[in-house]
Order: C-alpha cells, then sequence, then structure tokens
C-alpha cells in the first residue's frame, strides 16, 4: 500500500482477526481483514491508492505467507513447490465495495463480520 501512495510519511490502516473455523464448523484457518484503500498521512490527510488487481494481491499475500513459513522453519522449497503446483492453492482475497466513513451501517456489518466469535459452539 505505501508503494502505491508518493509519500514518505505514508501508513496504510488495517484491522487483522484470525478465525480458525469455516461455514461448515470445520478447521479452517484464515484472516478476516479491514484494509484501508490508502494511507494515512503525518498532517491528517489521507491518500486513496489507485485500485488493485485481484490477482496481484492473491499472488503479494501468498508470496508472504510463504517466505514467512519458509523463514520459521515451518517449511522447505519442496512444500513450497508443491503447493504452488495445486489447483486450490488455498490462499484467497475478497475485495469487497468500498466502504465511506459516513456509512454507519456498512461499517458497522462490516466490523460485525470480521469479530464474529472465532470458536466453534
Amino acid at each position: 500500500m505505501k508503494s502505491a501512495v508518493p509519500y514518505d510519511d505514508a501508513v496504510p490502516g488495517a484491522s487483522i482477526a484470525v478465525q480458525t473455523y469455516g461455514d461448515f464448523q470445520n478447521f479452517n484457518p484464515h484472516l478476516h481483514a479491514i484494509v484501508s484503500d490508502g494511507c494515512f498521512l503525518d498532517d491528517g490527510n489521507f491518500s486513496t491508492a489507485p485500485g488493485f488487481m485481484l490477482e496481484d494481491l492473491e499472488e503479494a499475500f501468498q508470496y508472504e505467507v510463504l517466505r514467512m513459513l519458509k523463514k520459521e522453519g515451518k517449511i522447505n522449497d519442496a512444500i513450497i513447490e508443491n503447493m504452488l503446483s495445486w489447483h486450490h492453492s488455498g490462499f484467497h482475497v475478497y475485495i469487497g465495495d468500498r466502504i465511506y466513513p459516513q456509512d454507519k451501517t456498512g461499517l458497522g456489518n462490516l466490523a460485525r463480520y470480521i469479530v464474529r466469535a472465532c470458536f466453534k459452539r
């Protein structure tokens, strides 16, 4: 995000929650994230970044996760190569519609979704 906004003091915003189950109450570790579509600046302004291509974000997310797991010694190059050959990689990014600050209903719905209980009932 910082590379898309031409200011040295640019800081992106995000709130990320780890989820551990899927729609069928199965173990399915994943992240829910609310991410700003730009960066906050030291002078209080906000600079919107250009739009992102979904495929580019998925590729960047996959790269960073695999790099982190390899650095931590959890996987090696053979496992990475195997995972990259899968038809369904397990990496998915969803970009929803932009929610503006004045859209209180949209913001509330998104906040409730990101913090839904992360355990089975």
